[in-house]
């Protein structure tokens, strides 16, 4: 997945294609990953003429749907559970290995309750 959040062309700049190569660049680097979009609705016919389909002013996730085919052929020794409120201090502990420095949590939480998404820890074990 890859993930793109706001870019702000200086006011005194914009009109001169600036911007347009700074989303070039961006989706170029995405590569062939699936693209999520943090959006601004002001912007939605931008989007629009540049590939995208605006839904809503929150992030938009892609959905991906995986059949039972594609889980038996994927050998792991994780599984997967919905976050649910239980595991919210193994997440948060996780998080601050990797972000020592910053604390995350209300927006962890802010960005994963959104109406319609649904978070999915993938556990090792127990």
């Amino acid at each position: 997945m890859f993930y793109i959040n706001n870019f702000i062309v200086r006011e005194d700049l914009r009109g001169k294609g600036i911007g347009k190569l700074i989303w070039e660049a961006l989706i170029e680097r995405a590569g062939n990953r699936n693209i999520a979009v943090y959006a601004v609705s002001y912007m939605a016919d931008w989007y629009e003429m540049n590939g995208f389909k605006f839904r809503t002013s929150k992030v938009a996730f892609c959905k991906v749907c995986v059949n039972e085919d594609m889980k038996k052929a994927i050998h792991s020794e994780y599984t997967c559970r919905d976050l649910t409120q239980d595991l919210w201090p193994m997440v948060m502990k996780y998080d601050r290995q990797v972000y020592p420095t910053l604390d995350r949590e209300r927006i962890l939480r802010t960005w994963f309750g959104l109406d319609g998404c649904r978070a999915v820890v993938a556990l090792r074990g127990k």
